[in-house]
């Protein structure tokens, strides 16, 4: 019929072709974003990811599992520049990608779930914060098992988001998880395992327990 066009024998050939040309370079735009972003270059951090997610939605479509990796990483810009309203639509728009795409039990739901779960404690909701991060550290242990960094950072998460809540002797339970997996799996000095005992530390102060 004229004016209607047609996919010939070779549209999925065509389409294989550009996943294989676009996603290199989508997750490489998308890894110099964030590695801009870890430098606190939020600006560049923010075109970059912007670049990634146009070539994205035009090659692969806007309901790829690709554009929901930048969404998510996006949300994590949003939050380190403190706006919060971008942050929580980046999220969501990401879950919605990734559920429909992966499975809701994916592992990368998981990681969004996590990072909706920092949005809310960073806005100081830790009620609205506390069933996100469960449903994070659900699905992570299903993925990779208890004794998996991962999981212990999703432990150490939830502990803090608790002890925002006043909820200590949980959170106590929650980080000595969290410092017990790192310990076994990264060692003593690991950046993680500071950073989890320090803020077990400061529980105990907050508690009056100063020795501990």
């Amino acid at each position: 019929m004229a004016g209607v066009a047609t996919e010939g024998p070779g549209a999925g050939k065509g389409a294989r072709l550009r996943a294989v040309c676009v996603v290199p370079l989508v997750r490489l735009l998308g890894g110099v974003a964030d590695l801009a972003r870890r430098r606190g270059r939020y600006e560049a951090s923010a075109r970059l990811f912007h670049a990634g997610r146009a070539i994205a939605e035009r090659w692969l479509g806007p309901a790829h599992p690709e554009v929901a990796v930048l969404l998510n990483n996006m949300g994590v810009l949003f939050k380190y520049r403190g706006h919060f309203a971008e942050g929580w639509e980046a999220y969501r728009q990401a879950l919605t990608i990734t559920e429909a795409t992966l499975g809701p039990r994916h592992p990368r739901v998981a990681v969004i779930y996590h990072n909706l779960a920092g949005l809310a404690h960073e806005e100081g909701r830790h009620a609205v914060a506390e069933p996100y991060a469960r449903r994070g550290l659900e699905l992570r242990e299903q993925a990779v098992g208890p004794d998996h960094p991962d999981v212990a950072a999703d432990l150490a998460a939830l502990a803090a988001i608790l002890d925002g809540q006043g909820r200590h002797d949980e959170a106590e339970r929650l980080y000595r998880r969290a410092l017990e997996v790192f310990e076994k799996r990264l060692g003593c000095e690991h950046e993680d395992l500071a950073v989890t005992l320090n803020n077990l530390a400061a529980l105990c102060q907050t508690t009056g327990r100063l020795t501990e």
